[in-house]
C-alpha cells in the first residue's frame, strides 16, 4: 500500500479499512479485465469475418482473372481468324481479278474469231 501513496497508518486512523480497499481495487482490475477481453473477443470476431470476407474477395479475383484469361484467349483466336479470313480474302481478290483478266482475253480471242468470221464471209458471199 505504501507504493500507492496511500500510509497504512493514514488508512487505520481514518478508519479506512485497508482489506476493503483491496478488494475495490481487484474487483476494479477484474471488471476492466472483463471489458478488455470482451472488447478483444468483439475485435477478434471483426477480425476473423473481415479475413473470410478478404478471402471470398480473393476467390472471386481470381475466378474473374481466370474469366478475364479465357477471354482474351478468345479475342487472339478471333483476331488470327479474322487475319485468316482477310488473307484468304485477298487471295480470292487476286484471283478474281486474275479470272477477269482471263474473261477479258477470252472475249478478245472470241471477238477477234467472230471478226474473222464475219470478214470470210464477205468475202465468200
Amino acid at each position: 500500500m505504501a507504493s500507492s501513496g496511500i500510509n497504512a497508518e493514514y488508512m487505520a486512523s481514518s478508519g479506512i479499512n485497508a482489506e476493503y480497499m483491496g478488494s475495490r481495487q481487484l474487483k476494479n482490475v477484474q471488471e476492466n479485465r472483463d471489458e478488455l477481453n470482451d472488447r478483444c473477443d468483439k475485435f477478434n470476431s471483426e477480425l476473423k469475418t473481415r479475413i473470410r470476407e478478404i478471402g471470398e474477395l480473393q476467390q472471386v479475383v481470381a475466378q474473374k482473372g481466370k474469366q478475364i484469361n479465357k477471354m482474351q484467349d478468345q479475342v487472339k483466336a478471333k483476331n488470327k481468324e479474322i487475319e485468316d479470313l482477310e488473307e484468304e480474302c485477298d487471295q480470292l481478290e487476286k484471283q478474281q481479278e486474275q479470272y477477269k483478266q482471263m474473261f477479258s482475253a477470252f472475249q478478245n480471242l472470241n471477238n477477234g474469231q467472230a471478226g474473222r468470221k464475219r470478214k470470210k464471209r464477205k468475202r465468200e458471199g
